[in-house]
């Protein structure tokens, strides 16, 4: 194997093990700007195309975190992907320039995508934040009367919410 060759080897296996231990951090506190250097630095724009970088960020895997809760909201997931869509010089017209898994990347990395996904996440927010507000209005009604029956609106919102956060997992 060639000088070159070799090193872009390299150069993948350590994008590799950079990318796995982003997604598997829980504290990714100060990553966004080593990520928005070496996105841009020579060593990915080499290897941006190289068929195993291309296929570790186009496979579902590659943007699974830790926590999926209700509460948690990955920003920092939209920002590197913003970062990568920069770095790899997409345009949100050029679509039918690319094919495979590139063209899934694009797909993947589009900034509509990521609008779409960030409007879900804030009607998900407001629609638990209703619910927690039907539950505590309910809650304090409940102990200011003294009646059980106050809490059936308990029970329904707490039915709702569970309905539609199945929903949203489907």
């Amino acid at each position: 194997m060639d000088y070159l060759g070799e090193n872009q080897e390299k150069n993948v296996d350590a994008f590799v093990r950079y990318w796995n231990a982003y997604r598997k951090s829980s504290e990714r506190q100060g990553t966004l700007d080593w990520w928005r250097g070496y996105l841009f630095s020579e060593e990915f724009q080499n290897i941006r195309f190289h068929p195993q970088v291309v296929h570790l960020l186009a496979g579902e895997r590659a943007w699974r975190c830790l926590r999926h809760d209700f509460f948690h909201i990955d920003y920092m997931t939209d920002e590197i992907k913003g970062l990568l869509w920069e770095a790899y010089g997409f345009q949100e017209d050029d679509g039918t320039a690319y094919q495979g898994e590139v063209h899934k990347l694009w797909i993947y990395l589009h900034p509509k995508h990521i609008r779409r996904r960030m409007k879900e996440r804030t009607k998900r927010l407001v629609r638990g934040a209703a619910v927690i507000f039907i539950l505590l209005i309910s809650i304090w009604g409940a102990s200011m009367i003294n009646d059980g029956r106050v809490l059936v609106p308990v029970v329904a919102a707490l039915l709702y919410y569970t309905r539609n956060l199945l929903e949203d997992k489907a």
